[in-house]
Protein backbone atom coordinates (compact mmCIF):
# COMPACT_ATOMS: atom_id res chain seq x y z
CA UNK A 1 0.00 0.00 0.00
CA UNK A 2 1.43 3.38 -0.99
CA UNK A 3 0.72 6.48 1.01
CA UNK A 4 0.25 9.90 -0.54
CA UNK A 5 3.06 12.36 -0.01
CA UNK A 6 2.40 15.40 2.12
CA UNK A 7 1.77 18.49 -0.06
CA UNK A 8 3.83 21.34 1.34
CA UNK A 9 3.33 25.05 0.71
CA UNK A 10 6.57 25.81 2.55
CA UNK A 11 9.52 23.85 3.87
CA UNK A 12 10.55 24.72 7.40
CA UNK A 13 14.15 25.03 8.50
CA UNK A 14 15.30 22.18 10.72
CA UNK A 15 16.71 22.92 14.16
CA UNK A 16 20.15 21.26 14.01
CA UNK A 17 20.23 20.59 17.75
CA UNK A 18 17.13 18.38 17.42
CA UNK A 19 18.96 16.02 15.06
CA UNK A 20 21.27 13.51 16.70
CA UNK A 21 23.13 10.46 15.46
CA UNK A 22 20.52 8.32 17.22
CA UNK A 23 17.60 10.42 15.94
CA UNK A 24 17.98 11.50 12.29
CA UNK A 25 15.38 13.72 10.65
CA UNK A 26 13.55 12.33 7.63
CA UNK A 27 11.06 14.04 5.34
CA UNK A 28 9.43 12.88 2.14
CA UNK A 29 6.99 15.29 0.52
CA UNK A 30 5.84 17.05 -2.60
CA UNK A 31 5.33 20.77 -2.96
CA UNK A 32 2.01 22.42 -3.69
CA UNK A 33 1.24 24.63 -6.69
CA UNK A 34 2.03 27.88 -4.87
CA UNK A 35 5.48 26.64 -3.84
CA UNK A 36 6.16 25.43 -7.41
CA UNK A 37 5.06 28.78 -8.87
CA UNK A 38 7.36 30.64 -6.46
CA UNK A 39 10.28 28.36 -7.43
CA UNK A 40 9.61 28.97 -11.14
CA UNK A 41 9.50 32.72 -10.60
CA UNK A 42 12.68 32.74 -8.51
CA UNK A 43 14.75 30.91 -11.11
CA UNK A 44 13.15 32.23 -14.28
CA UNK A 45 11.61 28.92 -15.33
CA UNK A 46 8.43 28.97 -17.40
CA UNK A 47 6.94 26.55 -14.89
CA UNK A 48 7.61 23.97 -12.21
CA UNK A 49 4.70 21.57 -12.58
CA UNK A 50 5.85 19.17 -9.87
CA UNK A 51 8.53 19.07 -7.19
CA UNK A 52 9.02 16.28 -4.70
CA UNK A 53 11.87 15.24 -2.46
CA UNK A 54 13.02 12.72 0.12
CA UNK A 55 15.72 13.87 2.53
CA UNK A 56 17.50 12.61 5.59
CA UNK A 57 19.43 14.86 7.95
CA UNK A 58 21.83 13.18 10.32
CA UNK A 59 24.59 14.19 12.69
CA UNK A 60 27.74 12.68 11.18
CA UNK A 61 30.30 14.06 13.64
CA UNK A 62 30.41 16.57 16.45
CA UNK A 63 28.63 19.66 15.13
CA UNK A 64 28.48 18.48 11.52
CA UNK A 65 25.17 17.54 9.91
CA UNK A 66 24.67 15.91 6.53
CA UNK A 67 21.63 16.47 4.34
CA UNK A 68 21.21 13.72 1.75
CA UNK A 69 18.39 12.60 -0.46
CA UNK A 70 16.78 13.06 -3.85
CA UNK A 71 14.75 15.64 -5.72
CA UNK A 72 12.34 14.94 -8.57
CA UNK A 73 10.77 17.72 -10.58
CA UNK A 74 9.12 18.54 -13.88
CA UNK A 75 10.05 21.99 -15.11
CA UNK A 76 9.76 23.97 -18.33
CA UNK A 77 12.26 26.51 -19.59
CA UNK A 78 12.41 28.73 -22.64
CA UNK A 79 14.97 28.19 -25.39
CA UNK A 80 17.24 31.22 -25.52
CA UNK A 81 17.29 31.14 -29.33
CA UNK A 82 13.84 30.10 -30.57
CA UNK A 83 11.85 30.92 -27.41
CA UNK A 84 10.29 27.44 -27.62
CA UNK A 85 9.07 25.99 -24.33
CA UNK A 86 11.26 23.02 -23.37
CA UNK A 87 10.10 20.49 -20.76
CA UNK A 88 12.78 18.98 -18.52
CA UNK A 89 12.61 16.14 -16.03
CA UNK A 90 14.92 16.60 -13.05
CA UNK A 91 16.06 13.70 -10.89
CA UNK A 92 19.07 14.55 -8.76
CA UNK A 93 20.77 13.69 -5.52
CA UNK A 94 21.26 16.10 -2.65
CA UNK A 95 24.39 16.04 -0.53
CA UNK A 96 25.20 18.99 1.73
CA UNK A 97 27.01 19.35 5.03
CA UNK A 98 26.40 22.01 7.64
CA UNK A 99 28.48 23.28 10.56
CA UNK A 100 27.79 26.03 13.14
CA UNK A 101 28.82 29.63 12.62
CA UNK A 102 32.35 30.20 13.90
CA UNK A 103 32.73 32.53 16.86
CA UNK A 104 35.97 33.84 18.36
CA UNK A 105 38.06 31.96 15.81
CA UNK A 106 40.32 33.00 13.02
CA UNK A 107 38.60 33.41 9.70
CA UNK A 108 38.72 30.38 7.46
CA UNK A 109 37.34 29.92 3.98
CA UNK A 110 34.66 27.25 4.41
CA UNK A 111 34.04 27.07 0.67
CA UNK A 112 37.26 25.05 0.43
CA UNK A 113 35.85 22.59 2.96
CA UNK A 114 32.65 21.87 1.03
CA UNK A 115 30.35 22.77 3.90
CA UNK A 116 27.63 25.35 4.52
CA UNK A 117 26.98 27.33 7.68
CA UNK A 118 23.92 26.78 9.85
CA UNK A 119 21.55 29.73 9.76
CA UNK A 120 20.97 30.71 13.41
CA UNK A 121 21.37 27.09 14.46
CA UNK A 122 19.05 25.80 11.74
CA UNK A 123 19.51 23.87 8.50
CA UNK A 124 17.76 25.84 5.72
CA UNK A 125 16.10 22.82 4.11
CA UNK A 126 14.03 24.88 1.68
CA UNK A 127 17.18 26.54 0.35
CA UNK A 128 18.97 23.21 0.02
CA UNK A 129 16.11 21.82 -2.07
CA UNK A 130 15.60 24.94 -4.20
CA UNK A 131 19.31 25.47 -4.88
CA UNK A 132 19.75 21.80 -5.78
CA UNK A 133 16.83 22.12 -8.22
CA UNK A 134 18.36 25.21 -9.83
CA UNK A 135 21.78 23.58 -10.15
CA UNK A 136 20.29 20.43 -11.71
CA UNK A 137 18.35 22.36 -14.37
CA UNK A 138 19.89 22.85 -17.79
CA UNK A 139 21.63 26.25 -17.61
CA UNK A 140 21.34 26.83 -21.39
CA UNK A 141 18.12 25.24 -22.64
CA UNK A 142 18.19 24.97 -26.42
CA UNK A 143 15.61 23.57 -28.81
CA UNK A 144 16.76 20.82 -31.15
CA UNK A 145 15.90 22.94 -34.19
CA UNK A 146 17.72 26.05 -32.92
CA UNK A 147 20.32 27.35 -35.37
CA UNK A 148 23.97 26.91 -34.46
CA UNK A 149 24.64 30.64 -34.67
CA UNK A 150 22.44 33.68 -34.76
CA UNK A 151 22.60 37.46 -34.48
CA UNK A 152 20.45 39.76 -32.39
CA UNK A 153 18.68 42.73 -33.95
CA UNK A 154 17.79 43.52 -37.55
CA UNK A 155 20.04 42.13 -40.25
CA UNK A 156 22.03 44.91 -41.88
CA UNK A 157 23.27 44.22 -45.37
CA UNK A 158 26.79 45.51 -45.75
CA UNK A 159 27.58 46.77 -49.19
CA UNK A 160 30.82 45.47 -50.61
CA UNK A 161 33.32 48.19 -51.54
CA UNK A 162 33.55 46.62 -54.98
CA UNK A 163 29.79 46.53 -55.64
CA UNK A 164 29.78 50.11 -57.03
CA UNK A 165 32.69 49.23 -59.30
CA UNK A 166 30.88 46.17 -60.59
CA UNK A 167 27.76 48.27 -61.29
CA UNK A 168 29.83 50.79 -63.25
CA UNK A 169 31.44 48.02 -65.22
CA UNK A 170 28.02 46.72 -66.31
CA UNK A 171 27.05 50.11 -67.87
Amino acid sequence: MTSALNKLSSIDDVEAGDVTSARPFRLQASCDDAFCEAAASRFGFVSVSSLSFAVTIKLISKECWEVSGTINADIAQQCGVTEAILPEVIACDISERFVPQLEDHEEIDITDLGVEMLQQGKIPLSEVILQSLALAANPFPRAENAPESFEFGPKIEKESPFSKLSQLKKH
